[in-house]
């Protein structure tokens, strides 16, 4: 699940590109026609295959992703929904502020908690 969250995340909320490679054999996205960091390998075939790099994507469950997602999350005008939709669903209600944020400052947590909201809200394809 992580991929398909990672990928919503990145194209729906932060709107940025998911980076694709139209073929083995490309070097730049398809999309966006960034030049990629990535390494070719050879095959057993004696053909080069190119790989994207894991730097070209946001880790949503590190801290890192953690610091890209929050701060465009919590100025979204849906965020106030965000948040009464999550203390209902987590039967987290008559929490402060304070002490209702607490439990999303976690990468992974956080990044899940916006994936299934636009899930419940029917936005994710």
């Amino acid at each position: 699940m992580n991929e398909e969250r990672n990928k919503f995340l990145t194209e729906k909320v932060l709107g940025k590109c998911w980076h694709e490679k139209k073929d083995d054999y490309s070097a730049s996205c398809f999309k966006c026609n960034k030049l990629l960091h990535g390494f070719w390998y050879a095959t057993p075939q004696n053909t080069s295959i190119f790989n994207i790099s894991s730097d070209e994507f946001i880790d949503f469950d590190s801290w890192q992703g953690f610091g890209v997602l929050w701060p465009v999350v919590i100025k979204k005008e849906w965020w106030p929904e965000f948040m009464v939709v999550q203390s209902t669903a987590r039967e987290i209600c008559g929490l402060s502020v304070i002490q209702f944020l607490t439990i999303f400052i976690n990468p992974p947590v956080f990044a899940t908690a916006v994936y299934e909201f636009f899930l419940h809200r029917k936005e994710v394809t």
